[in-house]
Order: structure tokens, then sequence, then C-alpha cells
């Protein structure tokens, strides 16, 4: 797990524009160290405030950060509290500024327009120095237990489809990435299945 601090500084984490020119480097870095055989960040804003809830607890934060281990490389964006606290408009348009930069550098970085469902996991490989393709795992959790759960059993899936990556294949970044995203879309398939049937039983019980 690798905080970004969106606004201001904090000893051992890194600022937005510091991570600017340093993502492609720590990419880098922790592929040849062993750190990493994938990436990924978590990426929310103000409306989603269990899961800003999920990554300022110290406790989900570490399980997070266990979870993910010598496999996954996980940034995540944070706001620190700002004092004082008010709710003028005025001051909501200055808070949002920097997930708003967050948001334009994800979506700079891999050319892509970020879907308007969030919060959500965007996993992508790094390969000859450039960043692959995103694959997005959109969170539906409306609760701090729920979206702790999603992103935790998300990112047990990934690192459990990379355990089986052998030392002599580290460098098929193409064919591990892809175990990434077919174990994550067989996650999407077996929740879309669970979803409907328990709308289904939920309509029953109304109705009979």
């Amino acid at each position: 797990m690798c905080p970004i601090i969106l606004s201001g500084s904090k000893k051992g984490y890194y600022g937005l524009e510091e991570f600017r020119g340093a993502f492609e480097s720590i990419c880098r870095s922790h592929r040849a160290e062993g750190r990493a055989l994938a990436f990924a960040f978590i990426l929310y804003d103000f409306e989603h405030p269990e899961l800003r809830k999920v990554l300022a607890d110290d406790a989900y934060w570490d399980a997070l950060n266990h979870i993910s281990g010598k496999y996954l490389t996980v940034f995540s964006f944070h706001l620190p509290p700002r004092e004082p606290r008010r709710t003028c408009t005025g001051m909501r348009a200055a808070v949002q500024h920097p997930f708003s930069d967050a948001n334009q550098f994800v979506e700079r970085t891999f050319n892509v327009k970020l879907p308007d469902s969030r919060p959500l996991l965007l996993f992508f490989q790094m390969h000859d120095d450039k960043v692959s393709e995103p694959y997005f795992y959109i969170l539906k959790g409306d609760s701090v237990e729920d979206v702790f759960h999603e992103i935790r059993d998300a990112l047990v899936d990934a690192v459990d489809s990379l355990q089986y990556v052998r030392p002599e294949y580290r460098d098929n970044t193409e064919g591990a990435f892809n175990l990434i995203k077919n174990t994550l879309m067989q996650r999407k398939l077996v929740r879309n299945v669970t979803g409907v049937v328990k709308k289904a039983l939920f309509l029953k019980e109304i109705f009979s």
C-alpha cells in the first residue's frame, strides 16, 4: 500500500506533485526489487466517506497492506483533515480541488476517462516502462465494513492469482496481469448473479 497525500506533505508519504514525477520510477523499482508483480489504484471522491474511513483506519490499512504483500503495490489518494471544518460553498470548492487533480493525473496517465461509478479499484501493469490499459473493478458497498470487505476480497483474489507465477516467469507482465483480470471478472460475475438472486428473493417475499 502506497499512500499519496493530496494536500501538504508528510514524512514517509508522497505528495501529489512529488508522485507525478516519481510514479513510473516507483513502479519500476518495486518490480525490480521483487515488491510487486502488478499495481492498482484505489479511487474515490467526497461522495464516498465509507472508503475514506477505511483508508484512515490503521487496522484496515494494515490488513490491506498485509494482503497486498510482495505481489501488489496499491496506491491510494488521501486528504488529511482540514481545520477549521466549514461547509460554505467556497470552502467546498477549495477542498474538492486536490481530488480533481488526482483524477486528472490518473486519466492522463492511462489515457482513459474514469467511470462515473466510483469508488473503484484500477488495476494496471508496467511493461517496458509503459503502463498497460487499466482494468476497472467497481466497488458497490454502502457501509464501511462492506467497502473494506470488497477491497479485501478483490485484493485477496488478485494476490492468489499472482501466487501461481513462478519466479522464472516474473517478467511475463502480460500473463500476470491477465491472471488478475480473469480472476476479478469471475468475481464480478459471481457478485452480479448473487445480487440478482437476492433481489429476486426480496421481491418474492414482498409479493408472496
